[in-house]
């Protein structure tokens, strides 16, 4: 369980499965499972929507998890490969499990454009945004819900 960027509250949970062998249920329904148990246990304050299933976890030769590298991986910041790390393939396939499921924000780093690029159209439809609500920034096209107050 780590926070992830997220562009309107800042960070949001995001919790890593790992699945025993031999389980047959779908990875979905697990998730799915897995969400509304926090939701249930925790109460919808812990605001826990996106739980992923992986292979494994990278972690390091001694055991550690490696939480940060994660978390920079899921948030589209720069990373280097931990020199302790335990198998560097995990880091890739981390990476593989959270296309599609989380924001590209270094796509909001690029140079300005007239049009919203498609992964950020994509990723407002995954987070509920309204449909056609853009504003223009001095770097790039951010998502703007009604009611919020616009400044610059």
């Amino acid at each position: 369980m780590l926070g992830i960027k997220d562009p309107i509250k800042g960070e949001v949970p995001c919790g890593f499965l790992v699945l025993k062998a031999g389980v047959t249920r779908s990875v979905a329904e697990i998730e799915k499972e897995i969400v509304a148990l926090v939701r249930d246990k925790l109460g919808p304050v812990a605001a826990f929507k996106l739980a992923i299933t992986v292979a494994r976890l990278p972690k390091t030769r001694s055991g550690k998890i490696l939480r940060g590298t994660i978390k920079k991986i899921a948030d589209g910041d720069p990373w280097t490969m931990p020199a302790t790390i335990e198998d560097p393939k995990v880091l890739d396939e981390i990476g593989d499990a959270l296309k599609g499921r989380v924001c590209d924000f270094s796509l909001l780093n690029r140079p300005h454009f007239s049009e919203p690029h498609p992964e950020e159209r994509a990723c407002a439809r995954r987070e509920g945004w309204p449909q056609n609500i853009w504003f223009e920034t001095p770097t790039a096209w951010a998502p703007h819900h009604e009611g919020q107050e616009v400044h610059g």
